[in-house]
């Protein structure tokens, strides 16, 4: 008991995603339906972070999880890009603000 590796379903509030070095790929994609967003949690938080990156501040959120990118924590924000199975993954650090959009990563993913 407690031997098998781990799977998104089981772990993900006590493991954040490990989303490895680079941009996130598909594995982002687990991210959908969730609503893991940590320090972002507050409404005017995540707002205030994603006009900071650039984004509508009440842009519906497609999922959200605690991952780790590049070795450091950050939150997962996927979002509609208003193409047919395209979605924005921005990473960002949980220190993200309308101060500071703490952007970690930001790539377009899904179908080409």
């Amino acid at each position: 008991a407690g031997t098998a590796p781990p799977t998104a379903a089981s772990s993900a509030a006590a493991t954040p995603l490990d989303l490895g070095s680079g941009a996130p790929g598909p594995q982002a994609l687990t991210a959908i339906g969730r609503e893991e967003l940590g320090p972002l949690s507050d409404r005017a938080a995540l707002g205030g972070c994603l006009q900071a990156n650039g984004i509508a501040p009440n842009s519906q959120l497609i999922g959200a999880s605690q991952v780790t990118l590049n070795g450091r924590r950050g939150i997962l924000l996927l979002l509609p890009t208003g193409r047919a199975a395209v979605f924005t993954a921005l990473v960002v650090g949980p220190e993200c603000s309308a101060q500071n959009p703490a952007t970690r990563s930001r790539v377009e993913i899904g179908a080409r």
